[in-house]
């Protein structure tokens, strides 16, 4: 399976065809390093320093091990996707050997991690953005980039009349007293509603001809929605955004918007009445909901939230779920399903802890499922 089938089936079916194939990798790479080791006493060693997060180290990228020692990952070399054990002094460092492969060695078993085929053609991996919930079990470039902000652009376009109607009274109707529609735009990206467009068939196919799709509100911040719009939502990441990152410091105390590469967001992001049903982007059918969430509006200006073709697929329903009982750390759909829709109770206010959902909302854990449409602009 290639495309966006192969995140989703790493996700929902891990076990069998991954694991034949990595007990056969990692037994000959246990031979490989035998065979290696033999010919370790007669060459030259330089002294690497020990990783400062060691040995809670989340890392991924195979480059990071080639400059930091990790004690941790001696005792379980296959586990960890470490090469080979190396001589270490009692100071805590690593001795690496400096002597280069003769012109015919075969060294690659020493660097075993296959390229993540979710990123293949510019695709999307979960695990881009996960420091502490789990890892990828294939390797990832240095500070990579979401391949549509290489290419990708939008545009503003006035919808017709009679889709600015609908809108527009859909949203007076949900709007919940909590503002006036003022007007809309058609947002017109073609390589997102492309990414849009190629998730959405895998998971036709994948379910059989059948999935859900709705038209979703999202209210946020009014400075990334023009990032939103040129290359899509971002899936929040399980650490906390850093007050001493360039990119994400705009972001605190909330998720950071770096990869898991960043040296500054390093801190796990906990529960704190927030994420109630786990790590994703959450929408609503509701917009006086969505209207919630919207915030850093310039003095003067409208304030503007996102409607959005949303592809749930098969959906994991949940019902009377309270926020004592949270799913925090979920930073993918239960197997067997796309994403998460959460049944609203409106009688829960009269509850005496008033802790559940009243109004509903739905989650999803990939940023291709959710397709930005329109801006709305209200008062």
């Amino acid at each position: 399976m290639s495309g966006f089938g192969a995140f989703a089936d790493v996700l929902d079916e891990p076990a069998d065809n991954y694991d034949n194939e990595v007990e056969y990798e990692e037994k000959e790479q246990r031979e490989k390093s035998r065979r290696y080791k033999e010919k370790e006493s007669s060459k030259d060693y330089v002294r690497l320093p020990t990783c400062q997060y060691s040995p809670n180290c989340k890392r991924t990228n195979p480059e990071h091990f080639k400059k930091y020692y990790h004690p941790e990952r001696e005792s379980s070399p296959s586990k960890h996707h470490s090469a080979h054990k190396h001589h270490t002094s009692s100071g805590g460092s690593r001795l690496i050997s400096t002597a280069k492969p003769s012109k015919h060695e075969d060294v690659s078993w020493l660097f075993p991690q296959k390229p993540c085929p979710m990123l293949m053609d510019g695709l999307y991996c979960r695990y881009l953005n996960i420091r502490y919930l789990g890892e990828c079990k294939h390797a990832h470039p240095k500070n990579m980039v979401n391949p549509l902000k290489l290419h990708a652009s939008y545009t503003l376009t006035a919808p017709n009349g009679a889709k600015l109607y609908d809108i527009k009274t859909k949203f007076d109707q949900t709007m919940l007293g909590k503002g006036a529609f003022v007007t809309a735009k058609r947002i017109v990206n073609k390589d997102l509603r492309t990414a849009f467009e190629k998730r959405q068939q895998y998971l036709i196919e994948k379910r059989g001809g059948t999935t859900l799709q709705d038209d979703l509100y999202h209210g946020c911040n009014d400075a990334i929605i023009p990032t939103i719009c040129t290359t899509g939502f971002i899936v929040p990441s399980d650490y906390s955004a850093s007050p001493n990152c360039p990119v994400s410091k705009h972001m605190v105390p909330n998720t950071s918007l770096c990869n898991s590469d960043c040296v500054h967001c390093t801190q796990q992001h906990k529960w704190n009445k927030c994420h109630m049903f786990g790590l994703g982007i959450y929408l609503a059918n509701i917009a006086g909901k969505s209207a919630s969430y919207v915030s850093g509006t310039p003095a003067g200006q409208t304030k503007k939230m996102l409607l959005c073709r949303v592809e749930l697929g098969r959906s994991d329903i949940h019902q009377k779920i309270v926020k004592h009982d949270s799913n925090h750390d979920f930073i993918v759909p239960q197997k067997g399903f796309d994403s998460i829709t959460v049944k609203g109770d409106p009688t829960a206010q009269a509850g005496p802890h008033k802790l559940s959902v009243v109004l509903d909302e739905y989650v999803v854990f990939h940023p291709f499922q959710v397709l930005p449409e329109y801006l709305i602009e209200y008062n």
